[in-house]
């Protein structure tokens, strides 16, 4: 019996035992009829009771008629008769109810399944929703990153600085976006410059290793990204023959990303991980859609530079102008004080250029002057620059390079302008230079000290007869 049916049960038991006691008090035949209230009580208890129940009452009702009946004499035959043919049809007649009832129960059953069943649905929606909301929130937080890094990197006009720029970036976004340590990343950014690449950033590597073998791993890098113009995603290194030099101990992933601005290539952007497949298509997307604006910035770059360098060029030589010289300086100055080595400065100086002029004409002077510019530029790398400091005054910046090797540069350098067959119209003219040497930081802390200490070798070197390349002291 269920909770439904108590309060019919007891309202019928109550029913039930006030009618013995009326008719056993009265003991009157006209209280007879009030045992058919009982059918009453059946038929509103029936809506609330199972099947066992209802057989239970039905037993009850005919029990009580009996007690009525023959035991008390309180009731006639016929309105006994009346009762059990009552409680038979009341039985009978609501059989039909009852089967629609329960059809009912047993929809409300399912209206309360199916909802119990929507709400699951909803909230597997809701929490859908919300990862949904989640993910596009990272999203959109990633691309607000990417904007941001982008617009950083434009916002800079000079190389070195978009080099620092571009790896600050690349810190930020495998920390911040990526959630990956930058211990478990190592990467390099190639750059051409003029005619030759070289490493402009590095991150992860030793230093000296990386000035060691500058060229080895350039080489390397640019021998694996061949002629692709897409990003090239090796994603364990065990699995191929090791890079000439690059198979080092974090190299198990990487991620070679060329910069092409129309078809030129201006650098590459090489990645490694110490895990294998540690970036997946997203990430991937992410550093190639950040290496088209790290492409972008640095053709931006370029172009500005070569403008600056149509500006800082000497009309008559090509050489570098002395403003020039002097900011390239400074900026060489400030990669040894970060990077370590020895950076020398070459000052030379045309013997007699004043008398040559008044002798043969500055026509002559000017022919001289560009001669001395092309073999300067000869007997100089791609790394190294090449001034004209002022009047016949050269200088050349060479960086890396010790005060030993810087000498023994200028004395070639000398030799080659003293054998060289000078002829301006069909005259034979000696061209011979004197060269002082300095270098930092052995020689000097600064830029100015510097300059200053080239430019006393080179007044010992007039002094000491010319055509000479003194040492700074």
């Amino acid at each position: 019996m269920n909770n439904k049916s108590v309060f019919p049960a007891i309202l019928f038991a109550s029913t039930a035992v006030f009618i013995i006691i009326l008719n056993v008090w009265l003991r009157s035949p006209q209280d007879n009829y009030s045992v058919l209230s009982l059918s009453i009580i059946l038929l509103f208890s029936r809506n609330n009771m199972n099947y066992g129940a209802q057989l239970m009452f039905f037993a009850a009702a005919v029990l009580f008629t009996g007690v009525l009946l023959f035991p008390l004499k309180q009731i006639t035959p016929l309105i006994a008769l009346i009762a059990v043919i009552q409680y038979a049809s009341v039985y009978l007649l609501t059989m039909p109810f009852l089967s629609h009832i329960a059809g009912i129960e047993e929809r409300k059953a399912g209206l309360g399944e199916n909802k119990r069943l929507l709400e699951a649905g909803k909230q597997d929606s809701l929490d859908g929703a919300m990862l949904k909301d989640d993910l596009l929130e990272k999203q959109i937080k990633d691309i607000r990153s990417l904007y941001d890094a982008a617009k950083e990197l434009g916002s800079s006009l000079n190389h070195d600085e978009t080099m620092e720029l571009t790896t600050a970036v690349l810190k930020k976004i495998i920390r911040n976006n990526f959630k990956i340590s930058p211990d478990d990343i190592t990467f390099m950014i190639i750059f051409k410059k003029e005619y030759e690449y070289y490493i402009a950033q590095s991150f992860g590597y030793d230093e000296e290793s990386i000035r060691d073998n500058e060229k080895t791993f350039v080489n390397a890098i640019l021998k694996s990204v061949g002629k692709s113009q897409e990003y090239i995603y090796i994603q364990d290194t065990s699995k191929i023959p090791g890079d000439a030099g690059l198979t080092m101990e974090l190299n198990k992933c990487v991620i070679y990303i060329p910069f092409y601005v129309k078809n030129k290539l201006l650098g590459v952007l090489f990645i490694s991980g110490s895990k294998i497949n540690m970036f997946d298509e997203k990430q991937i997307e992410s550093i190639r859609m950040l290496s088209n604006q790290i492409a972008i910035s640095l053709e931006k770059v370029h172009l500005y530079e070569e403008v600056e360098k149509l500006s800082e060029t000497d009309s008559l030589t090509g050489l570098y102008v002395h403003r020039y010289f002097q900011d390239k300086l400074e900026n060489e100055i400030k990669r040894t004080q970060r990077y370590g080595g020895t950076l020398s400065l070459v000052l030379g100086d045309i013997d007699h250029f004043k008398v040559i002029n008044d002798t043969y004409g500055h026509l002559a002077g000017d022919y001289i002057l560009k001669t001395i510019a092309v073999i300067l530029k000869n007997h100089t790398s791609i790394m190294d620059s090449v001034a004209r400091y002022g009047g016949e005054e050269f200088v050349i910046i060479l960086p890396d390079t010790d005060k030993e090797k810087a000498h023994a540069k200028a004395v070639k350098i000398r030799k080659e302008i003293e054998k060289y067959p000078f002829k301006y119209k069909e005259i034979q003219i000696k061209i011979t230079m004197s060269m002082g040497v300095a270098a930092y930081p052995l020689d000097a802390d600064a830029r100015r000290t510097l300059i200053d200490k080239a430019d006393k070798a080179l007044y010992r070197a007039k002094e000491e007869g010319r055509n000479r390349v003194i040492r700074a002291e």
